[in-house]
């Protein structure tokens, strides 16, 4: 056991050993602290970060020039772009052999080739599309990833957008979610891919929200004259209690994508179109509306607009991440959980899988 007395005869003396026998200036000890935690700070503050290389994989220079513009104290550096070349080719390429990660920012000839051939490098893999666009080939990412022990982000746009999270953020006990979802090209009969796309868009916001296990999935599809009108209502229960509806029709006026969670003391909401959120308490039974997002007087995401700037948002925020140990926004796996129960609900309705 540690003798408490003869340590304190250590410390009490530390001062005359550190100033005569190794040549510390005589401070008081005191002083003498302060200083080595001052030292200590600056030579931690002066200390170069692990910046993580990246190369980008796009046939269009506007990529680099917008990842280079963020790139000023940022925890990344960039070796350089290589266009959309067969596999074979793609890493006698100089900046992909000198990388870290890989960015993809948009579906070309080659992208999922490409993102198979750089995890198998053991490359982080940054995709700027959604996992709706490789269904086929989800798992195999899934599995590389997991051997190579790296990470891979989608483009799941709604994860990355500050409204979004604001709310992501400040939940405490999701009971109830609502998501309102009224788009017109649902009017092509037969277009089954939509359906797909929309639908793990949609399942996916919800899981972001709810991080736990799924209990039960429930849907309908209600069709009106000839197969033309759609109405989807899909029900996701989870184990923690929590139940959210899904309604996505092709019915409405206009387009239409709202959300609405009651949390355990306040209720918010999210216009996913307009990049709005708010949330409403309630005290003395009297609602207190406040705007979450966008915040005044700071600059940043105004819609749920996807274009090359969020897109580049989206690349550089997984490196920030990454630098404080954190997990991607959108990872593969959330991806993959979305597809796969977005596969569950086609079925329940005898629409498109893939």
């Amino acid at each position: 056991m540690l003798d408490v007395t003869f340590m304190d005869n250590i410390i009490q003396k530390l001062p005359h050993i550190l100033t005569t026998k190794i040549g510390f200036p005589q401070l008081p000890f005191e002083k003498f602290l302060e200083f080595q935690v001052k030292r200590s700070v600056k030579q931690l503050i002066l200390q170069p970060i692990d910046m993580i290389s990246v190369s980008i994989l796009a046939n269009n220079p506007v990529w680099e020039e917008n990842l280079t513009a963020f790139s000023q104290g940022a925890p990344f550096r960039i070796t350089g772009r290589t266009a959309d070349y067969p596999p074979e080719k793609l890493f006698s390429a100089p900046c992909m052999q000198e990388s870290d990660a890989v960015w993809i920012p948009e579906m070309t000839n080659h992208s999922i080739e490409a993102a198979i051939l750089a995890l198998r490098h053991s490359r982080h893999v940054l995709l700027g599309f959604p996992i709706v666009d490789f269904p086929q080939q989800a798992n195999q990412l899934v599995n590389l990833a997991r051997e190579a022990h790296v990470d891979v982000q989608i483009g799941h746009h709604d994860r990355f957008h500050p409204a979004f999270r604001a709310v992501q953020e400040m939940l405490h006990k999701p009971q109830f979610i609502r998501l309102s979802h009224e788009k017109q090209d649902l009017m092509m009969s037969g277009n089954d891919r939509v359906f797909l796309q929309h639908i793990i868009h949609d399942v996916d916001s919800i899981l972001a929200l709810v991080p736990e296990p799924l209990k039960k999935v429930q849907a309908h599809l209600s069709k009106i004259t000839s197969d033309i009108g759609r109405v989807f209502d899909i029900r996701l229960e989870f184990h923690n209690g929590t139940v959210a509806n899904i309604n996505l029709s092709n019915l409405g006026l206009s387009e239409k994508r709202e959300l609405e969670v009651i949390d355990y003391e306040q209720v918010f909401k999210v216009d996913l179109i307009k990049g709005e959120s708010w949330v409403h308490k309630y005290c003395d039974s009297k609602p207190e509306k406040s705007l979450l997002w966008p915040t005044k007087g700071l600059l940043g995401m105004g819609t749920v607009k996807v274009d090359e700037e969020s897109l580049t948002r989206e690349c550089v925020s997984f490196f920030q991440r990454k630098a404080n140990n954190h997990k991607p926004l959108a990872s593969i796996e959330d991806g993959y959980e979305a597809l796969r129960i977005t596969e569950i609900i086609l079925k329940k309705i005898g629409v498109y899988s893939p």
